[in-house]
């Protein structure tokens, strides 16, 4: 009768074991779910946070114009911060989806690509790329060949 006994509290115990296992799994993913959600509010919460400053200050609009003119490439001290601050969103953007900390949004890459259609926008990455996560660079470089074959298209 004890190894009955022992046979029975030994499947007693593997459930136990094995339901646990199940329990923590459960949590797990419901944790990282609920933490996704958290981090794509924030982001949303930057990004109109960021854009918030265009209605603010609509100067800083300028470098997002197609027709801006060779000589008016050049950025003002304050339309540089803020394509800076603007590449650094998208930059996080990039690492946290990168990581799973968010779901893909949309169509990134065709964002970037008509962001990156702006010749003001276009002189600041090259600029400034070197500054930004290889990883990154890459990612937006390859965004920069789509768009200059749509532009060929249009000839």
């Amino acid at each position: 009768m004890s190894g009955s006994g022992d046979r029975w509290f030994a499947i007693v115990q593997t459930l136990g074991i094995v339901t646990s296992f199940l329990f923590t799994a459960y949590q797990v993913r419901k944790s990282r779910t609920s933490g996704v959600a958290a981090n794509e509010i924030r982001l949303i919460e930057l990004h109109r946070d960021l854009w918030k400053l265009t209605i603010e200050h609509p100067e800083l609009m300028r470098p997002f114009s197609h027709n801006v003119d060779a000589g008016q490439l050049s950025l003002s001290p304050r339309e540089h911060r803020f394509v800076n601050l603007l590449f650094l969103h998208i930059s996080g953007a990039y690492a946290l989806t990168e990581t799973g900390e968010v779901r893909r949004m949309g169509d990134f890459r065709g964002d970037l690509g008509e962001l990156l259609a702006d010749p003001a926008i276009r002189k600041f990455w090259e600029e400034n790329k070197r500054l930004y996560d290889a990883k990154f660079v890459v990612f937006v470089d390859s965004c920069t060949p789509r768009l200059l074959n749509d532009g060929d298209d249009d000839k």
